[in-house]
């Protein structure tokens, strides 16, 4: 139920940093319910409305209503109103909305022998919703209920009809709706149980991925296990998990002290161009071009931090969870900044500690196994086709992250070097406000911004930075709120020194080819002829 102890005092975490009032330019205005009074020993219902504006909707499983503090009274029900289903082309499956407007209705009852006297009970309200062209922000309201105890007093409704929906927490009905879960937090409000269970599949589906697939045996060949030893592989390889789910563990837990999640690290350019270079040296070794072997130095230096054996796996069971963690980007991402939201430094490293040992679970499997399974490939001829595939196998990630950096995606991934970058080229700054739950964005960019036209104006007139708002870190809400961004898809054109040029801003509305061209040409004159 929603008002059991764990929501509350995971509500109360969020609701101290949430301002009263909507969000300036949202369409949505709430009413909230006048004061009441209500009879010990006796229930009864107050309605808080959310106005959908025409040609509005809000989606339905972000619609809550989530209690923090009740003064000693109960909550019977909260009933929400009939939504309705729409198919939506974008995503290609059916969402649930409110198209009109949202009538909560919330049951109070005071029990018998309640001290009499005012109460304040106060409640945390969020929802998000969208228009025909433009999807706003996630809007978060702390809700404060004026209740006497006493003889019923003010404007008191009868309890809703059947035809509102009782809200039930309860675990989703099958893999395709626990895979469609947008929150985390959503998961674990179903149980602890299932949340643990899921961030271990997580991390076991993640060891399947092609970019870390090819590398299991060439760490397990590093780390030192061979034909014939099936107790020594199965403890090099389980020394080799715990170092990788230690570090995970460590990842989270240092997430959560934060409050923030450093997942951003592992998406930097240099450490991506490092991970390239690393898939492609494994990938010319496995073409034999040369011998995957340490330098005497490396050798010495890696027997002094450990050494070969168990602690040598241990390392190199965390080296792989570093190299790893850009193929484990979405999992990861949303497990450390729903950590970083509740600064919760035991969840944070149970959690991540749990997706660490699924990942591991494979090498942990084939470890023991691998003795038996070269048995199968000793002729020369298949060890050699088995090889030559890893290093195949190998390119793709490289590829791909070649692709990214280079002309595959000319957008920067942050704001200060976007800046940097912006000044150093004397080009105006153009930012782009998305999320991967906005249908509008995902037509954005697949037609204006892959016209051939606009790539190249993007990489030759403006420096452009994509914020992607899927996920409400703490930098997202600091760059939302530094350039007022009321939803998305939003385009800016800001100058090197900062200052937007609102007059071209593009919201609410997909630009033609055109249109965004003609905005990027006029950026690029009051940069380049001032007083233009």
């Amino acid at each position: 139920m929603r008002w059991r102890l764990g929501s509350v005092l995971a509500v109360a975490l969020l609701s101290a940093s949430v301002a009263q009032g909507q969000l300036p330019g949202s369409p949505f205005t709430v009413d909230l319910p006048g004061e009441m009074g209500i009879a010990p020993g006796t229930s009864a219902a107050a309605h808080l409305f959310i106005r959908v504006p025409e040609r509005h909707y809000l989606y339905r499983e972000k619609t809550t209503l989530e209690f923090v503090t009740l003064e000693g009274l109960r909550i019977e029900a909260i009933r929400y109103p009939p939504f309705e289903r729409r198919f939506d082309p974008f995503f290609q499956k059916t969402t649930e909305v409110y198209d009109t407007d949202v009538d909560i209705a919330v049951t109070l009852a005071a029990p018998a022998g309640l001290q009499l006297g005012p109460r304040e009970l106060q409640a945390l309200l969020t929802y998000q919703g969208c228009s025909e062209k433009l999807c706003y922000r996630f809007e978060e309201r702390t809700v404060r209920w004026a209740v006497t105890v006493g003889a019923p007093v003010g404007a008191i409704s009868s309890v809703p009809s059947a035809t509102y929906e009782v809200r039930e927490e309860r675990p989703p009905r099958g893999w395709r709706d626990l895979l469609s879960v947008p929150d985390f937090g959503t998961i674990l409000a179903h149980g602890v149980g299932l949340a643990y269970l899921l961030t271990f599949l997580g991390g076991l589906l993640t060891a399947f991925t092609p970019c870390v697939l090819p590398l299991l045996p060439v760490i397990l060949l590093i780390i030192g296990i061979h034909p014939g030893a099936h107790r020594r592989n199965f403890l090099l390889a389980l020394a080799l998990t715990c170092g990788l789910a230690i570090t995970y563990a460590v990842i989270g837990m240092t997430g959560a002290l934060a409050g923030v999640p450093l997942s951003f690290l592992f998406q930097q350019r240099w450490f991506l161009w490092l991970v390239v270079a690393f898939y492609c040296a494994m990938a010319l070794s496995m073409f034999g071009l040369f011998s995957l072997r340490l330098p005497q130095w490396a050798q010495q230096r890696l027997q002094r931090l450990g050494g070969k054996g168990y602690r040598g796996a241990f390392l190199a069971g965390v080296s792989t969870g570093l190299l790893a963690t850009p193929c484990a980007g979405p999992v990861i991402g949303a497990l450390v900044a729903y950590v970083g939201t509740k600064h919760d430094l035991s969840l944070g490293f149970s959690l991540l500690l749990t997706y660490g040992l699924g990942f591991g679970l494979v090498f942990l499997l084939l470890g023991t196994c691998f003795g038996s399974l070269t048995q199968h490939i000793k002729r020369p001829i298949v060890a050699r086709v088995v090889k030559i595939s890893l290093g195949i196998f190998l390119l793709l990630p490289a590829g791909y992250y070649v692709w990214a950096l280079t002309g595959g995606s000319r957008w920067q991934a942050g704001e200060a070097a976007a800046i940097a970058q912006a000044r150093a080229l004397n080009r105006p700054l153009l930012i782009e406000f998305g999320a991967k739950t906005c249908p509008p964005c995902l037509v954005l960019e697949r037609t204006t911004l892959k016209d051939t036209r606009v790539v190249r104006a993007l990489a030759e007139e403006v420096v452009p930075l994509k914020i992607d708002a899927t996920f409400g870190t703490p930098e997202v809400e600091r760059l939302l709120e530094r350039y007022r961004v009321v939803g998305w898809p939003t385009i800016l054109f800001v100058s090197p020194a900062g200052d937007v040029y609102w007059d071209l801003a593009l919201t609410g509305e997909i630009p033609s080819p055109e249109t965004l061209l003609e905005r990027i040409s006029q950026a690029r004159r009051r940069v380049t002829e001032p007083g233009h």
